[in-house]
């Protein structure tokens, strides 16, 4: 194609878009690209679980709508068997909890886009896409690497302050030990000084004795 415009909400599918056209992709060929990095770049506006809707115009002028939404009941089935197929996913947001519904609707998107388009599908991911998507994910990369890394600090602070504690411990438990050992040596001592006492009391008593038969004696 000679001439095209893309437009979307992320610079980086928009690049992917870009490059499928300028390797000689059509619109399909972009779209497909775009919805891919899409669901890298903005995962909270897009997802291979969504779905959509898309206006179209063939390479021979025909306009067609597509209808891929999250609940894809079936084409072609007796409407008693169309059910939906649409799963709910509970997002747990700071504030509250949030149920999203998710159906097969971008599969069916993708394969009608597929089909439409000129390039392989293997070529756009590897060679168009692939790229962009590293870029959108290596900001998120580095910050989880990041708050890994302070993760590894806080836990290693952690582990001294445990040490640390370990440490006290074993101090309290030695000076504990020499506090019983001295609060056993003062008990062997007071009762020693009990001991010298009842004997200098008998020995006081016998000397008294002593000295009043003595004195009788004269």
């Amino acid at each position: 194609m000679t001439a095209g415009l893309v437009a979307t909400g992320h610079r980086l599918v928009s690049e992917a878009a870009v490059a499928v056209l300028r390797a000689g992709g059509n619109a399909f060929d972009a779209t497909l690209a775009a919805g891919f990095a899409a669901a890298v770049a903005e995962p909270m506006f897009t997802s291979l679980g969504g779905g959509g809707f898309l206006l179209a115009r063939t390479g021979r002028g025909r306009e067609i709508l597509f209808d891929f939404f999250s609940d894809t009941p079936g084409l072609g089935l007796a409407e008693d068997r169309r059910e939906p197929h649409m799963l709910p996913v509970t997002v747990h947001f700071p504030a509250s909890d949030q149920i999203f519904k998710i159906g097969f609707g971008s599969v069916a998107g993708i394969v009608l886009v597929m089909l439409l388009g000129t390039l392989r599908v293997q070529d756009v991911l590897e060679n168009m896409v692939s790229d962009r998507v590293k870029l959108a994910t290596e900001p998120m990369l580095k910050k989880t690497e990041a708050k890994l890394d302070e993760s590894d600090r806080v836990l290693d602070d952690v582990q001294d302050s445990i040490r640390l504690a370990q440490h006290r411990i074993a101090q309290f438990d030695l000076l504990d030990d020499k506090l019983m050992h001295t609060e056993a040596a003062v008990l062997k001592v007071e009762s020693a000084r009990k001991s010298l006492e009842s004997r200098a009391g008998s020995l006081a008593d016998q000397f008294g004795q002593l000295e009043h038969r003595f004195l009788n004696a004269k």
